[in-house]
């Protein structure tokens, strides 16, 4: 694309990057938004998604246009499987009624709107390993997932074809890096409509109103006016 360059995302741009999401993704996600996160509640929680991705300096990406302004990102990270453990650990039953107000309480942050997000994204990507062994219908062995934390680019580019090319290139990086599978927790419509376009599955999906805080919904009047979480996957090999 005409202007922007395009980078394996390392350390050194980890101020960048958390700018990037403490001022653009955290208030473009409709997740983020509903609850009315600031810039305080997710501080500390994003700069643990950013160093999960960007401390391997192999799988993420970042992009600048000719301004050297940081316009779009996608961290990703490699997670290596246990291939006799977790590709047959068992599937709990997904219960709709379940109140999550303990593990918010007693999350790992101080915040109680990150433990919310925290704790919302774990139950979508819940049993994700032997998910996607059982809904193979070839049965294949997960052994390395390519995952997909972030993928958002500024509003000045809506519209502009960058989260396709950042796609395009978070395949080559998955090719790259010998792995099974590309999967990601997709909670705003237009993610999972782009996942759905490059031939992703939805393999788990957790309805918003099923995600209960002292038995009222957390996430409630979403911007998009989307109604799930999905985890969404596809096989590579």
């Amino acid at each position: 694309m005409n202007g922007l360059r395009f980078l394996t995302g390392t350390s050194e741009m980890g101020d960048q990057v958390h700018e990037f999401l403490l001022d653009h993704f955290r208030v473009m996600e409709p997740i983020t938004t509903s609850i009315k996160a600031s810039r305080d509640d997710v501080f500390e929680f994003f700069i643990d998604l950013r160093d999960g991705a960007l401390k391997n300096e192999k799988h993420s990406i970042v992009v600048y246009d000719e301004n050297d302004e940081l316009v779009g990102i996608s961290l990703n990270y490699v997670k290596e499987i246990d291939e006799n453990k977790e590709n047959f650990e068992e599937i709990e039953p997904f219960n709709p009624h379940k109140d999550y107000q303990d593990e918010i309480q007693t999350g790992a942050y101080e915040s109680k709107n990150a433990n919310r997000l925290v704790t919302f994204v774990e139950n979508v990507e819940n049993h994700l390993v032997p998910l996607l062994t059982k809904l193979d219908h070839r049965h294949r062995r997960v052994e390395r997932i390519f995952k997909i934390d972030v993928i958002c680019v500024h509003p000045s580019m809506k519209g502009k074809g960058l989260a396709k090319e950042l796609m395009k290139r978070i395949f080559e990086k998955a090719v790259e890096a010998d792995c099974d599978v590309v999967a990601a927790c997709a909670t705003a419509q237009a993610s999972q409509a782009i996942f759905r376009k490059f031939g992703f599955a939805t393999i788990r999906e957790v309805p918003f109103w099923c995600f209960r805080e002292n038995h009222l919904p957390i996430y409630r009047d979403l911007s998009d006016k989307g109604l799930s979480g999905k985890l969404m996957a596809k096989w590579i090999k």
